[in-house]
C-alpha cells in the first residue's frame, strides 16, 4: 500500500533561522508518509529550502493567512494536489518521526473530521497553554476530542473542505482566522478533531504582549461575527466578546488599541463575505461547546463507566471503626470473561450467625490498626473467613456481636456538570 500523500505549506519571513532549520530537519524525518512540500517568503525570498521543495516569494507581507493561501495555491497548481494538507509554523517542531502519519491515520478513522489538530506543548514535551488547547475546559489537554476551533499553524485538514471553504480569510492578516474556518467547515457538515495522544512542540510566548494583537484580535472577532453568524445572533455575539475583549486587554494596558480595533472592525465589515451558516449548524456548533460530552479520558478511551471497573482500582474498603486507618488496595486483575457468554449471576454468600466473637490470638491475623475486625479483600470486598467462635461464657469471648460491612460500590466514570456555552465562547486567544 502506498504511503498517504501530504502537502505542505512553511511560511517564513526569515527571522528564525535556528528554529526553522530544527522545523524542515524534523518535517524531512516524518515517515510512512510521502511529503511535497511549499516554502512561502511572506515578503522576502526564502533563505531555507529543502530539496526539492516548491518556494513562493512574495513581493509584500500579505500576512499570516494570506501566506499561508499562496502556499496552498501554489501547491495546487504544481499539479496533482494531494487530498491532504498541513500547515507548519516554522518555529514549531515534530518531537517523534511518525507524527504525521498518526495524524493521516486519525483523519482516516474519522472521515467526517475535515481538520485534525495535534496537540501543541512546549519544548518539555509537557507544557500546554490554554490558548493552545482549541475548546473550553482546557484544563485537560490531554484529552482528545471534538472541537470547535483550531490552533493555525500546525493542522492537518483535508484539501476538498478547505478550497469548499475559501480558504483562509485572508484580510485577517493576523489572529482568529483559525476561528473563520473552522465554522465554514462546520457549516460543510464537517467537524474538527483534537488528537491530544499526537504531540508537536513550539516555543512558549505569549501574543498578548503586542499591541498589534489587541488590535487584530478585536476587529477580527467583528468580522468573524459578521461573515459566518446569522444576523440575529450578531449582537449577542459581540456584546459578550466585547465584554472579554475589554477585560482581558485592560489586564496588559492595551484597552486604547482593543476599542480602536472594535471600530475598524465595524466600519470596515461590509469588506468580508457574508456566508452565514444556517440554524443547524449554530445548534451543531452549540452543541459540541459543551466538552464533557464529546471528551475521551486518556487512560480508558472509549469504555463504558460500567465495563471499566474491570481495569481500575477497586473502591478501597470503610476504616475500621475505631480508628481511621484504611487498607491501600492493588490493582484488580484484568476480566477473564469471554464477551459472547454472559456471565452466570453470583448466589449471595451466607453470613455467619450473630455471636461473640474472640480477641485476635496468634493465629489470626489483626488489621493494621491493631483492631479484631477482619481486613476486608481490596478487589473483591469480601471479609475474610471469620475465626470459630468460642462457646458463650468460655474465657477470652467477647460481648460485642460481629458486624460485616462491605464497600460501597462505585463505578470510575468521571463526573461532569454540563456548562451552557454558546457561539460566543469556543475560541484560541
Amino acid at each position: 500500500m502506498p504511503d498517504p500523500r501530504i502537502d505542505v505549506v512553511l511560511l517564513t519571513m526569515n527571522d528564525r533561522p535556528t528554529e526553522e532549520a530544527a522545523a524542515q530537519a524534523t518535517l524531512l524525518a516524518q515517515t510512512n508518509v510521502e511529503l511535497r512540500i511549499c516554502v512561502v517568503g511572506n515578503g522576502c525570498t526564502p533563505a531555507l529550502v529543502p530539496p526539492g521543495a516548491i518556494t513562493v516569494a512574495l513581493p509584500e507581507n500579505l500576512g499570516i493567512p494570506g501566506g499561508r493561501n499562496a502556499g496552498a495555491e501554489a501547491l495546487r497548481k504544481a499539479g496533482d494536489p494531494a487530498g491532504l494538507l498541513f500547515f507548519l509554523d516554522n518555529d514549531a517542531t515534530f518531537p517523534r518521526p511518525d507524527v504525521l502519519a498518526r495524524l493521516v491515520a486519525e483523519a482516516e478513522r474519522r472521515p467526517k473530521a475535515a481538520y485534525v489538530q495535534p496537540r501543541l506543548t512546549g519544548p518539555d514535551d509537557v507544557t500546554t497553554p490554554r490558548r493552545w488547547v482549541p475548546r473550553l475546559r482546557a484544563s485537560h489537554p490531554e484529552r482528545s476530542g471534538i472541537i470547535t476551533t483550531m490552533t493555525e499553524g500546525v493542522v492537518l485538514l483535508r484539501r476538498e473542505a478547505f478550497d469548499a471553504a475559501g480558504g483562509w480569510a485572508a484580510e485577517f492578516f493576523l489572529y482568529h482566522e483559525g476561528i473563520a474556518l473552522a465554522q465554514q467547515l462546520w457549516a460543510q457538515g464537517y467537524i474538527g478533531w483534537y488528537a491530544a495522544e499526537v504531540r508537536m512542540h513550539h516555543p512558549v510566548t505569549s501574543p498578548a504582549r503586542h499591541a498589534l494583537f489587541h488590535r487584530c484580535s478585536a476587529r477580527n472577532r467583528v468580522w468573524v461575527a459578521y461573515r459566518n453568524l446569522p444576523a440575529a445572533l450578531i449582537p449577542a455575539y459581540l456584546t459578550v466578546w466585547t465584554v472579554i475583549t475589554l477585560v482581558r486587554s485592560a489586564r496588559g494596558g492595551q484597552v486604547r488599541e482593543s476599542l480602536r480595533g472594535k471600530r475598524e472592525g465595524w466600519a470596515r465589515r461590509h469588506e468580508q463575505q457574508r456566508r452565514p451558516m444556517s440554524w443547524r449548524t449554530v445548534w451543531r456548533l452549540t452543541a459540541a461547546g459543551r466538552p464533557t460530552r464529546h471528551l475521551t479520558p486518556p487512560s480508558h478511551p472509549a469504555i463504558p463507566s460500567r465495563e471499566r471497573s474491570a481495569t481500575c482500582h477497586r473502591p478501597l474498603p470503610r476504616p475500621c471503626s475505631g480508628c481511621s486507618h484504611i487498607p491501600t488496595t492493588s490493582p484488580c486483575p484484568p476480566a477473564v470473561s469471554s464477551p459472547s457468554t454472559p456471565r452466570r449471576a453470583r448466589a449471595p454468600r451466607s453470613l455467619p450467625p450473630p455471636g461473640p466473637r474472640t480477641a485476635p490470638g496468634p493465629s489470626s491475623s489483626p488489621t493494621p490498626c491493631g483492631s479484631s475486625v477482619p481486613a476486608h479483600h481490596a478487589c473483591s470486598g469480601m471479609p475474610t473467613p471469620a475465626t470459630p467462635s468460642p462457646r458463650p461464657g468460655a474465657p477470652g469471648s467477647a460481648t460485642r456481636r460481629s458486624t460485616t460491612s462491605s464497600p460501597n460500590s462505585s463505578d470510575h466514570s468521571e463526573s461532569s456538570a454540563p456548562t451552557s456555552s454558546s457561539l460566543t465562547m469556543p475560541s484560541a486567544s
